[in-house]
């Protein structure tokens, strides 16, 4: 019985030390793959995603898209600017899974 306590404990101790190197090691390669950079930008803007979700991007003339951060000062605004073609100042950030733009300025052209 003792020998099988002995064995369950390494199991468990050799898994649970896998899971949080795979876990740290997520978070690095997470911010590694993230850049930002303070840009201008300009495109039309639109709504995307499905009530409750839905959230303003950015399409610029190269087809490019950028979500608008719901944290800039000017998001409320440039919902008033859907199908509208708007220059934008701010900064940019790509992740992973998409590019994210947070809005510090804004003209409608």
């Amino acid at each position: 019985m003792a020998r099988r306590s002995i064995v369950f404990f390494f199991i468990l101790l050799v898994s649970t030390g896998g899971a949080w190197c795979c876990h740290t090691s997520a978070q690095e390669t997470q911010r590694a793959d993230t850049a930002s950079h303070n840009g201008n930008m300009s495109g039309t803007i639109y709504v995307e995603g499905n009530e409750p979700f839905v959230h303003l991007e950015l399409e610029t003339e190269q087809g490019k898209h950028y979500r608008i951060a719901a944290d800039s000062s000017t998001y409320r605004a440039l919902w008033q600017l859907q199908g509208k073609h708007v220059s934008l100042v701010g900064n940019e950030r790509q992740t992973q899974i998409e590019n994210i733009f947070t809005v510090k300025s804004f003209e409608t052209k």
